[in-house]
């Protein structure tokens, strides 16, 4: 809520960019609270991921850095950050001991009953046949079997490692547009999907 509330009053540049600090903020919590070491690899592999992830979201063009934006919605999306790391954080303090299907189970009948509140707050409560069709695709295939395989990976993979990795997903969405819908692949984002990779090279190696 916090994320879609921000980028409504910011430009989509610096929620880009601010969107992609998950990269720092998960190690930097999974340090204090789960005691994960942070080497100087690791350290490396974060810059590296944090470029990489900026250069391909915006493919270093700044110029709506300014445009539409303001604090308060620089303010929601850094929040939404803090929160998103907090997330990955507990699931992987927990995921070893709690068996992913419940986890996922109890997170998303939470998020449901809380939707479901929110919406007749607002008055949203209608929708058609093809929005539906809709979110049950989104549900599935964009939300269910994402989390669930998020939460069976994070039973071996610690969470600094997860968040330096978190920048494949803009990877496999650039290349899907590129394949699918024809879009654009320039050589600077060609060059921040090299840092990526490099950095995720540097992690599986340490």
């Amino acid at each position: 809520f916090l994320q879609f509330a921000g980028l409504r009053l910011t430009s989509s540049t610096k929620s880009a960019i601010l969107t992609q600090m998950m990269i720092v903020t998960v190690p930097i919590i999974a340090y204090w609270l789960l005691k994960e070491r942070l080497t100087r690899r690791r350290a490396i592999a974060i810059a590296m991921s944090l470029c990489g992830a900026i250069i391909l979201s915006t493919n270093l063009d700044f110029q709506g850095f300014q445009n539409g934006s303001s604090f308060l919605g620089a303010l929601l999306t850094v929040a939404a950050v803090f929160f998103w790391a907090i997330f990955i954080v507990i699931t992987r303090k927990y995921a070893p001991l709690i068996e992913c299907f419940w986890m996922l189970w109890a997170n998303y009948l939470a998020t449901a009953l809380l939707a479901a509140l929110a919406s007749t707050v607002t008055g949203e409560t209608t929708i058609d046949s093809q929005g539906l069709w809709l979110c049950l695709f989104l549900a599935v295939f964009c939300t269910l079997l994402p989390t669930m395989l998020y939460n069976y990976s994070l039973k071996v993979v610690d969470a600094t490692s997860s968040a330096i990795l978190g920048p494949l997903e803009t990877i496999s969405a650039v290349f899907l547009s590129y394949f699918l819908l024809g879009e654009n692949l320039t050589w600077i984002g060609m060059g921040g999907a090299a840092l990526i990779l490099s950095s995720a090279y540097l992690v599986e190696k340490d």
